[in-house]
């Protein structure tokens, strides 16, 4: 067993308060015969003989963590992974989204009530389904080309973190539609590709 200085130290403390204590009896007792006071003696003597030992170990110790500090090489171990190539991009990247809203047709703006799309997104996610991420961009395109976006933005972002929870709950990822949507009524900038 290896023992740090500080438990060698603590150790010959205690060896030197039983030598002390052992020749104050032998010391003091005359009624002791000469046969265990030389035992007490030699006792005395094994533990003194104990504590050098403890000391110069202690030293040993002391030279060998001071040569650890001064600049000399340590065994290293484990694995090297500064040769490995690693490439570090931010976890929810939006990079490469397309921030811009489609431009429905008037056909396909007229097909859209905005009232009953949004009621039926919410029973799906009431009932755990997730809708796709491109329906949601086509309702919150609808509703811009409508007017009705400003009205309707806390609903739509209500209706995409419920979305979302469910996503985290599956441990699916969000689509980048969802996303592109997300960061879209977030910013409040909303633009329409051009056809």
């Amino acid at each position: 067993a290896s023992f740090s200085s500080t438990d060698i130290s603590i150790i010959r403390s205690a060896i030197e308060a039983k030598v002390k204590d052992l020749r104050q009896v032998a010391a003091e007792d005359n009624s002791m015969a000469p046969g265990i006071r030389k035992a007490f003696g030699d006792a005395a003597a094994a533990l003194e003989a104990l504590s050098a030992s403890l000391e110069s170990n202690g030293s040993a110790l002391a030279r060998q963590a001071g040569a650890g500090t001064a600049g000399s090489p340590m065994k290293k171990g484990g694995i090297d992974f500064r040769t490995m190539n690693i490439i570090t991009k931010p976890m929810g990247s939006f990079e490469g989204l397309n921030l811009k809203l489609p431009l429905l047709s008037k056909k396909e703006l007229s097909n859209i009530n905005v009232d009953v799309e949004l009621g039926q997104i919410k029973n799906m996610v009431a009932s755990g389904i997730i809708p796709s991420g491109e329906r949601i961009k086509d309702l919150v395109a609808a509703c811009s080309q409508k007017g009705e976006l400003q009205a309707r933005t806390d609903d739509l972002v209500v209706c995409i973190a419920e979305i979302c929870r469910l996503q985290e709950e599956d441990v699916t990822e969000s689509s980048a539609a969802l996303r592109e949507t997300l960061v879209i009524l977030d910013s409040r900038q909303v633009a329409l590709a051009k056809l």
